[in-house]
């Protein structure tokens, strides 16, 4: 019976490990399965999410835009026909040196003009132009007078200062 008992009860003692890795490994399992359900239910969320936003930006897209065309507020007189328009003006202000002017014609689709402006070194630039119907922009560049660049100098050092 000596060597019973010891036996037995080294028979009872791994029971019971197996019994407690049994149940770590029953929680284990639980946990898991747990983790994999909420993970599921994370995904289906997200693409729940995802789908109803895809969904309405379709539905958006599909619609267009939710307004048009204002209708018109009073009956606009139609065009009496091609445009016709004459205009110039200039500004001339000494104390400022600014000189510059513009001048335009049109008749239907022939357009005349010129403008002019005094450029820093003293020279003006005229510029005349015009458009036939679809020839495109065709300008004629001249320049008045002769450029004229100050003398760049610094003056005179101050006193007990000099430059090498």
């Amino acid at each position: 019976m000596g060597v019973l008992l010891p036996t037995l009860a080294m028979c009872l003692k791994k029971l019971k490990e197996v019994k407690e890795s049994a149940d770590l490994t029953c929680k284990a399992k639980h946990t898991f399965k747990r983790s994999i359900e909420y993970e599921l239910q994370h995904s289906n969320i997200v693409f729940l999410q995802v789908f109803t936003v895809l969904v309405l930006v379709a539905a958006a897209v599909a619609q267009g835009p939710p307004y048009g065309a204002p209708a018109p507020s009073y009956g606009a007189p139609a065009p009496a026909g091609p445009p016709r328009y004459d205009f110039n003006w200039k500004v001339q202000d000494q104390p400022s040196a600014n000189d510059y002017g513009h001048q335009e014609a049109r008749d239907g689709y022939d357009t005349q003009g010129s403008y002019y402006v005094q450029l820093p070194d003293g020279r003006r630039q005229l510029v005349s132009y015009t458009v036939s119907g679809d020839s495109g922009y065709l300008a004629d560049v001249q320049y008045e007078g002769e450029a004229q660049y100050p003398q760049q100098g610094y003056g005179q050092a101050p006193a007990g200062y000099s430059y090498n």
